[in-house]
């Protein structure tokens, strides 16, 4: 028994490495570029309570490089003045719009059914999705148009680059980046058919327009929190073409503000990669934390040692390919696995209950979509 469990960690480990060791390989970033290309983009950015945040993405948003795109910001029911700072950056561009969101109806999650909104709303060739939070470099937008239009993509993501100012983010914010590249070889996202090899970061989603309202992507997963995923999954279900690209330093975002921001935020979307299966979940989360404690029980110093260096090997790997400071990392690392038993407790705890709450709103659960593969939306 003891000799099998050994095994299992191991290979537990080992595989992750492997998986970390092949996307460094194959570097899966968003590709810089400064050329400018004919096509409009939309960029639609939903807002709720983001007065803090809204100006650092605006500012930002001036230094673009590319000559065409219109933003709309829509004001999702806020409280804290966000509609009014973003008309203050009304004169600041050519084609700026802030619109008032309808009340959120019955079946629909928060996030979806304000950017279903914006899309009606969009005149682009591309639909670019930002969240409030996130702060562009000059050339992100042309890079972007580049990438959809060489690979003809109908949805590209883009996972940014995470912005940590304390310390309870540094133990928790990189577990996402660190799991992404740990558990997907990231090229299979667009490489194979299969939605299984799914990933996508909801911060950043540029679609095709057309094929974004001939689908109406966000209105098909109306009713999930773990959206990016399950429009990624769709997207490939409807043979459509899909990329998930690491941000290359053209994207960053201050995902959460402070630990218990972060702790609550990842609680209400930590089971979508796992299909919502707390079963599957703990196949990851108990090795994760409590396996090297257990191979130094059973193997002593050498087995220990051992696996900490794959472990360590690992997070330096997911460090570079995400621009996150190594060294951070690999010391907050044993603190950053006692996280993931924290955050990986609440998001069981939100699933069971249905009692996540994020930015005022209840999040309830809700059961994975399935759809036909002639792409009909079914009720």
């Amino acid at each position: 028994m003891a000799v099998t469990l050994i095994a299992y960690l191991f290979i537990f480990f080992i595989l992750q490495f492997a998986v970390a060791a092949y996307n460094y390989y194959r570097k899966p970033l968003l590709p810089h570029c400064t050329k400018s290309s004919k096509a409009k983009i939309s960029i639609l950015i939903p807002a709720r309570n983001e007065a803090r945040s809204l100006p650092f993405l605006l500012e930002s948003l001036k230094q673009q490089s590319y000559p065409d795109f219109e933003i709309i910001i829509l004001d999702d029911e806020s409280n804290d003045g966000t509609a009014e700072i973003a008309l203050q950056y009304a004169n600041s561009f050519d084609n700026f719009t802030v619109i008032k969101g309808k009340p959120l109806p019955a079946g629909w999650t928060g996030k979806n059914f304000a950017c279903a909104q914006l899309a009606e709303k969009a005149s682009g060739d591309y639909l670019l999705f930002l969240d409030a939070d996130i702060v562009t470099r000059p050339q992100l937008l042309a890079s972007l148009a580049q990438a959809m239009s060489h690979d003809k993509l109908t949805l590209l993501s883009i996972v940014p680059q995470q912005q940590l100012m304390t310390l309870g983010e540094k133990v928790s914010v990189p577990l996402m980046n660190h799991m992404l590249l740990t558990l997907l070889p990231l090229p299979l996202v667009s490489e194979h058919e299969m939605p299984v090899f799914a990933a996508a970061c909801g911060q950043v989603m540029c679609f095709n327009a057309h094929k974004y309202h001939t689908y109406q992507f966000h209105e098909r997963v109306r009713t999930e929190i773990v959206e990016d995923l399950c429009i990624m999954r769709t997207v490939k279900q409807l043979s459509q073409k899909g990329k998930t690209l690491m941000g290359n330093k053209l994207v960053g975002c201050r995902m959460y503000k402070g630990y218990l921001e972060a702790v609550n935020g990842f609680g209400k979307n930590f089971l979508g990669p796992f299909n919502d299966k707390i079963a599957l979940f703990l196949t990851y989360m108990l090795p994760m934390v409590f396996g090297p404690l257990l191979v130094w029980c059973l193997t002593g110093t050498i087995g220990f040692l051992t696996l900490c260096a794959i472990l360590f090997g690992t997070r330096i790997l997911t460090s570079l390919l995400a621009n996150e400071d190594v060294l951070t990392n690999v010391v907050l690392l044993p603190i950053t696995l006692f996280n993931l038993f924290i955050i990986g407790s609440t998001a069981i705890y939100i699933h069971l209950s249905g009692r996540g709450k994020w930015k005022g709103r209840t999040i309830r659960k809700a059961p994975v979509l399935r759809y036909p593969s002639d792409g009909k939306l079914s009720a």
